[in-house]
């Protein structure tokens, strides 16, 4: 059975990668340059990666999806309980400016392990807004 899995997994990134170019209308010269892959499942992931980061960046017509860089907040609520505290509050009219700045700096996959490693980094982010703590 492991024979038919490596015999399919092939085809599978194929049509995975065919996939994300197709219906999100993503071509490679969209993306931003990749950091150094060590084989071609890494090359996947940084391209998943960039792909989202270029839709949340821009925005997606065909998903309804706005761009979210800046990210505005008109209104939230913050509930958080824990044992030794609890917060409650809101936060309104926030907007937060960066995403466009995160970027993939390395990825290291292991098929074996069954694990990814990714570091990615976002250089600055700036938020600005009303909240109300209790």
């Amino acid at each position: 059975m492991r024979e038919d899995f490596k015999m399919r997994a092939p085809a599978f990134v194929l049509l995975l990668l065919f996939g994300v170019n197709g219906v999100l209308g993503v071509s490679d010269s969209d993306l931003s340059p990749p950091a150094t892959p060590k084989n071609g499942l890494d090359d996947l992931i940084l391209f998943l990666i960039n792909t989202f980061k270029n839709i949340a960046v821009n925005g997606s017509e065909c998903y309804g999806i706005p761009p979210l860089d800046p990210l505005v907040v008109p209104n939230a609520a913050i509930n958080i309980t824990q044992q030794l505290f609890r917060i409650n509050g809101g936060i309104n009219n926030a907007t937060a400016i960066g995403l466009r700045g995160l970027e993939a700096t390395s990825v290291t996959s292991n098929l074996i392990q069954l694990t990814v490693a990714l570091q990615m980094e976002l250089p600055e982010i700036v938020a600005e807004g009303n909240y109300d703590i209790d």
